[in-house]
């Protein structure tokens, strides 16, 4: 998602706090100071990448993640175009008691 990958990027060279690696767009633009940014060079690690990502798809309600990955969804197969009724239903839905 641009958001985790944006945090990221932003965390390769500065951070917004000793204990904190995410943060929206608008609290990095609030806490971000070019005197912070260390001269040090940074190295790429995908697996924090994927993990900062993650954290940020875990923030997004149902209707959000739903509008991001249904082109996907589409795209691959995975789901008919239109959606379905039944496409449409979240995930074990019908376990739900």
């Amino acid at each position: 998602m641009p958001e985790g990958l944006l945090n990221y990027l932003a965390l390769l060279g500065w951070a917004i706090a000793a204990d904190r690696d995410i943060f929206s767009l608008e609290e990095m633009v609030e806490a971000f100071e070019i005197g912070d940014v260390v001269a040090n060079p940074a190295r790429f690690d995908l697996k924090k990448c994927e993990a900062i990502n993650a954290a940020h798809m875990r923030l997004l309600g149902l209707d959000d993640i739903t509008h991001r990955v249904l082109p996907f969804l589409k795209r691959d197969g995975v789901v008919s175009d239109p959606v379905s009724d039944a496409d449409a239903q979240p995930p074990g839905a019908w376990r739900c008691r």
